[in-house]
């Protein structure tokens, strides 16, 4: 049995450990994370932590496959209640894991949101191919708008209008990291532009992934996507992403699969005391 005091500590060097690791690994969110109250600096570390090292262990590792389902394991682990009194976050072999258990507990995270990060990096090692900017879009609210869900939530907002603007803002960033990484993306063999406006702009998109360049075909599809995206900067609320189970029906008029967004009217009811 773990004592209190004993789980303080075990607590407070996790968040280091999430911490270091951002400063090394994500120093752009390290920095920005500075201006939070360190009432939301400290979890929102401890998530962004948890993002990155899944991010890595899939891009990095020699089989991606694997590397999710061991991501599924341990999001099992963040989730499995905890009987009381055992000292239970000691199962974990990585503070970032015990850091990510705390935090889904500590702000009632529904398990939706991550499950939808690890789906995202699923189609990824699946290798999967947008088609269009719906695709992009579904893409981008699993791997960006999912987060923005959750930093929305630590953030006490439960409100369905206020976490689908935080999806929204979330999707927004992806899409601009998509233009601004399309070199970076072909040389991992990934390709996040529309490939329907790819052959309108007159290139294969499976000859130019073979032999990435850049030409101004491909600059009037960047250029075309950072078009949609300033628009959907002003508001961040035209965005619609069609099949992104957070998404509350009535906030998203426009959107044509509104029975996947149950979960969100309920996580944005009162949180129960019991």
């Amino acid at each position: 049995m773990t004592n209190a005091p004993d789980r303080t500590a075990q607590a407070r060097a996790d968040m280091a450990a999430c911490r270091a690791a951002l400063r090394e690994g994500s120093y752009t969110f390290y920095a920005a994370s500075l201006i939070l109250p360190p009432s939301i600096r400290e979890p929102a570390s401890a998530l962004y932590a948890f993002c990155r090292l899944a991010d890595d262990v899939v891009d990095n590792g020699h089989n991606p496959h694997a590397a999710v389902a061991l991501l599924r394991r341990r999001l099992d682990l963040a989730y499995r209640p905890a009987p009381t009194g055992t000292g239970a976050l000691h199962e974990f072999s990585e503070p970032v894991d015990r850091a990510m258990a705390a935090l889904v507990q500590e702000f009632d995270i529904p398990r939706t949101l991550p499950e939808a990060l690890l789906d995202g990096f699923e189609w990824d090692a699946n290798g999967r191919r947008y088609e269009t900017l719906e695709d992009v879009q579904d893409y981008a609210a699993r791997v960006a708008g999912s987060v923005g869900a959750m930093m929305a939530l630590l953030m006490g907002v439960r409100s369905p209008q206020g976490l689908a603007r935080a999806c929204d803002l979330g999707v927004a960033m992806q899409l601009s990291n998509i233009a601004r990484d399309v070199g970076e993306d072909a040389r991992m063999g990934r390709l996040y532009l529309p490939r329907q406006w790819l052959r309108e702009a007159g290139v294969d998109p499976d000859l130019w992934l073979a032999q990435p360049e850049f030409t101004p075909a491909i600059a009037i599809v960047v250029q075309r996507l950072t078009r949609k995206l300033a628009a959907k900067w002003h508001g961040a609320g035209a965005i619609r992403c069609r099949s992104a189970p957070w998404c509350p029906a009535h906030a998203r008029p426009g959107c044509s699969r509104k029975p996947l967004c149950g979960w969100l009217r309920a996580a944005a009811q009162p949180r129960s005391l019991a």
